[in-house]
């Protein structure tokens, strides 16, 4: 992200968004939201199906890490594409900004992910709507981008309000001048009033929660026996972990007809995943486990790279079948704590 170059903006009509992704599509591979039911779905768009392309309302189901960090992978094998991601919202924003944190910023750099993001452009959009589950701004964050993209969309009655904040997305603008209007005046107004309805909506929706300094809180937790009545219900499914946009633990094995190196998803709230010789187990219990997943995101990751690795997109909420609310744990574990 080149952060020294002014940001401009641009106006695009609702009428023009297909030819606009057009024109993205004369360079990259583009994913973008597809609603199905109530939900957004990653898709890979063409110019068959690029009418079911959608800025989307809220955050898809699937988290973006898998653009970046597949669920399966050959070590060392990567195919250059450059590709376009459309639609992201500011929960995966930051979730991404976690996942560089580890692969880019840690003890080495993963020369996967790298590439990976390298041949990457990020067209965010803000949110117009929320779900049940969202709750961003406990997170000290916002339900729109303001970093951490190339080109951002603000949906508004008749269009698309566009912020470049890249000389990637300087070019994309370029490619595209007319379908573009640069008097955005108006319409910055208009952003700036659906900003403020949805941080009220996400507000209200999350109303009953009143605790805060989420390090602070997880630090002194330790003992608490919430843990085990929270686990309570865990059926130990690894759900929360495939869906959370932040979770980085790897299983690193052969392939089966070759000595190349295969990495795989693995979850630190599975019995083996901590498992050594002998049978020993460092969180042999399934409330260890589940603490150490609070610890890892909300604490750990927060002293090693000043990011908390929670971003409030709500998704391990709605795929655990156990029930267990990360909102309501908290709120227990500060009540607790008063």
């Amino acid at each position: 992200m080149d952060k020294s170059r002014t940001r401009h903006h641009y106006y695009l009509p609702q009428n023009n968004l297909a030819a606009f992704i057009l024109n993205v599509l004369r360079e990259y591979s583009i994913y973008g939201p597809v609603l199905q039911g109530e939900d957004y779905h990653w898709e890979k768009i063409t110019v068959r199906n690029i009418n079911n392309l959608t800025i989307g309302k809220y955050r898809t189901l699937e988290p973006v890490k898998q653009f970046f960090f597949p669920p399966r992978e050959k070590i060392g094998h990567i195919r250059q594409i450059k590709t376009a991601i459309i639609g992201l919202k500011n929960c995966d924003l930051h979730l991404l900004k976690t996942a560089d944190s580890i692969f880019l910023k840690g003890v080495g750099e993963d020369e996967n992910y790298r590439q990976r993001r390298a041949n990457t452009i990020i067209i965010s959009a803000d949110c117009s709507g929320i779900r049940p589950s969202c709750f961003c701004t406990k997170m000290n964050l916002w339900p729109y981008p303001e970093d951490g993209f190339d080109i951002n969309i603000s949906p508004t009655s008749a269009g698309y309000l566009l912020e470049v904040a890249s000389a990637a997305g300087q070019k994309i603008i370029e490619y595209c001048g007319s379908l573009l209007q640069a008097d955005v005046s108006p319409f910055l107004v208009e952003q700036k009033n659906n900003r403020q309805k949805i941080i009220a909506a996400v507000e209200k929706n999350n109303s009953e929660f009143n605790w805060s300094d989420v390090s602070g809180l997880i630090a002194r937790s330790y003992d608490s026996p919430h843990w085990k009545e929270i686990a309570e219900t865990c059926v130990e499914c690894d759900g929360c972990r495939w869906a959370c946009g932040s979770c980085y633990c790897f299983l690193l094995g052969e392939g089966q007809k070759s000595f190349s190196k295969v990495r795989s998803w693995d979850s630190c709230q599975s019995i083996g995943y901590g498992r050594v010789a002998g049978g020993a187990n460092p969180r042999k219990y399934r409330w260890e486990r589940l603490r150490n997943y609070y610890l890892c995101k909300l604490l750990y990751r927060f002293q090693n790279f000043g990011l908390l690795a929670c971003s409030g997109c709500g998704r391990c909420i709605e795929t655990c079948p156990g029930k267990i609310d990360i909102r309501q744990t908290l709120q227990k574990i500060f009540k607790e704590q008063k």
